[in-house]
C-alpha cells in the first residue's frame, strides 16, 4: 500500500484506549486489558489481502495522476455484482481449504479515522476491550486476528478523499501457494483472487484515461472486453502527461 500507516492505525488506537483505562487502578477488566496492551506493543499480525477500489466516479484528476500518471483506464464494477462473485469464491474457497480453516472474500466501505467514524470506531475498540471480539483458547492470538482484519479496513483521514472500498481476501489457513510481484523497490506478495468464469459481467463501464491515443485505445479496449460503445467512455479531464 502506498498508505505507510496502514494496518497501524487501528493498532494505535486500540493501545493508546488500553493504556488511559489503566490509569484507573480500580477500574474493571485490568487483567485484559493488560494483555491487550502487550499484545499491541508487538501485534501479530495476521495476513489480509485487499484489491482497491474508489467510489469517486472513476475520472477524478487526482487518481489519474497518483495511480496511472494520466494513462490507462478507469474500470467502473458493478458493486452486487463484485459481492456475488465474493460470495462464489468464499463457497470455492471453502470446498478446497483444510478443515476448520476460515477465510474468504468481502467487499467492504473502507472506514476513515475521524469524525464521521468515531461510533463505530469507538464501539470496535469497546469489543476489543471487553474480550466479546476474542473467541478460543488463544485470546492473544484471537485478539490479534480480529484486529488485524479491521486494521486493514481502517485508514488515516488523509486519504478520505479516494471514497475507497476493498475486497479483502483472508485465510488464516491458505489452500493456494503464495505468489510475488515487484512494486517500485519492493517485493510484494499477493494471492489470486479468481472471478470465475470472467470478470468481464462485472464491469459497469470503463473510462480511457487522457492520453494522445484515447480513441484507437477505445477500439481495443472493445475488441478485448466485448463491452459497448455507451460502456466506454473517453475522460474529459484535460491533463497531460507526454
Amino acid at each position: 500500500m502506498n498508505d505507510t500507516s496502514e494496518q497501524n492505525v487501528l493498532w494505535d488506537r486500540l493501545r493508546e484506549t488500553a493504556e488511559l483505562r489503566l490509569k484507573n487502578e480500580h477500574g474493571p477488566n485490568r487483567e485484559w486489558l493488560s494483555e491487550v496492551l502487550q499484545a499491541t506493543e508487538d501485534p501479530e499480525q495476521t495476513e489480509v489481502f485487499a484489491v482497491c477500489f474508489s467510489a469517486d466516479g472513476g475520472n477524478r484528476l487526482s487518481q489519474w495522476r497518483g495511480y496511472s500518471q494520466g494513462r490507462g483506464v478507469s474500470i467502473g464494477f458493478n458493486i452486487d455484482t463484485l459481492k456475488r462473485c465474493c460470495s462464489a469464491f468464499t463457497a470455492r474457497w471453502y470446498l478446497s481449504a483444510p478443515e476448520r480453516a476460515h477465510g474468504g472474500a468481502m467487499l467492504l466501505p473502507v472506514i476513515y479515522v475521524g469524525p464521521e467514524a468515531e461510533a463505530h470506531l469507538d464501539s470496535v475498540i469497546e469489543g476489543f476491550l471487553g474480550g466479546r471480539s476474542s473467541i478460543g483458547d488463544d485470546r492473544h492470538q484471537s485478539l490479534s486476528k480480529n484486529v488485524s482484519f479491521f486494521a486493514a479496513n481502517t485508514k488515516h483521514p488523509a486519504f478520505v478523499e479516494e471514497k475507497e472500498w476493498r475486497i479483502m481476501l483472508f485465510d488464516h489457513v491458505a489452500p493456494q501457494p503464495m505468489k510475488f510481484r515487484t512494486r517500485g523497490s519492493m517485493v510484494v506478495p499477493y494471492r489470486e483472487l479468481d472471478f470465475q468464469p470472467s470478470i468481464v459481467p462485472a464491469i459497469h463501464n470503463i473510462i480511457v484515461g487522457p492520453s494522445p491515443h484515447q480513441r484507437k485505445n477505445r477500439e481495443s479496449i472493445k475488441r478485448l472486453t466485448g463491452l459497448s460503445d455507451e460502456q466506454i467512455l473517453l475522460s474529459d479531464t484535460p491533463y497531460r502527461d507526454w
